[in-house]
């Protein structure tokens, strides 16, 4: 029980209860463990940095959620932070969001933590080659927000197809990304926001086919910068189609253009 209300506690104030008692030093050293940081991990937050990982580092239980800030750094907190990924403290994490700021690349080291993850949010960076990697497996995740994220039509294919439990997927200023396929057995929602982020004189088609989704109900697409054309080809339990704008994609159904606008709710 008493370390059941230690995990509850606020991580500045669960720390302190090794103060109180010897004994108790044990059950916040093991206990299961959210590392969230508010902070922008940069120049004038080194002492927020040290601590971040050397919290990690000592903490001998596992690392059940991870929320970095936006890390603005220099190469010695790049390599500091790829060792971060490698920890043994993050081998059981179940929640990641990771915010670069300068839209660096996600450290290779990451992908290792897919097999445990249920929800994952990747902000301001581009994410690394994936065909340079092993096939990426994602087993138990079921939520996923790509934001201000750079990576390329067949890495977004790859990344989707190794999602097999998916059920929440949310596309915000996607650069580098062009007309791609979304196959998934498990999805039921997805969101698109901004979907292109870079502007360029030439016109590029951003367009997006839902493939094969048997279990996909909602599509709501915000901002008149969404994908110019969505193209619905399989999905029988589609049944709210929403568009917060004025200005919508062409809808296709099968081989039928629609124009289609409804107004939803968050």
């Amino acid at each position: 029980m008493l370390r059941v209300i230690i995990s509850l506690l606020p991580i500045k104030y669960g720390a302190r209860t090794t103060l109180l008692s010897q004994r108790w030093r044990p059950l916040w050293n093991s206990d299961p463990l959210d590392l969230i940081d508010t902070h922008e991990l940069c120049h004038g937050y080194r002492k927020s940095l040290d601590a971040f990982f050397k919290i990690l580092g000592s903490h001998l239980g596992p690392t059940k959620g991870l929320r970095m800030g936006k890390f603005c750094s220099n190469s010695k907190d790049r390599a500091k932070l790829d060792d971060c990924f490698r920890s043994p403290a993050l081998d059981q994490l179940e929640e990641l969001t990771f915010d670069d700021g300068h839209m660096r690349s996600l450290p290779m080291s990451a992908l290792r933590l897919a097999p445990t993850l249920r929800g994952a949010k990747f902000r301001n960076c581009h994410f690394p080659p994936l065909n340079d990697a092993p096939a990426l497996i994602l087993p138990r995740l079921k939520h996923l927000e790509l934001v201000a994220v750079c990576l390329s039509k067949g890495d977004m294919e790859r990344l989707l197809h190794g999602c097999t439990t998916l059920e929440y997927l949310r596309l915000q200023v996607i650069n580098g990304l062009s007309t791609f396929h979304i196959t998934s057995m498990t999805l039921r929602t997805i969101y698109v926001c901004c979907w292109c982020g870079r502007k360029t004189s030439q016109k590029v088609d951003h367009g997006m086919v839902i493939q094969d989704t048997p279990a996909l109900e909602r599509l709501l697409v915000v901002d008149q910068e969404g994908p110019t054309r969505i193209n619905v080809i399989s999905a029988p339990k589609l049944t709210v189609v929403g568009y917060s704008s004025d200005k919508y994609p062409e809808l296709v159904t099968g081989s039928t253009p629609m124009f289609v606008r409804l107004s939803f709710r968050k």
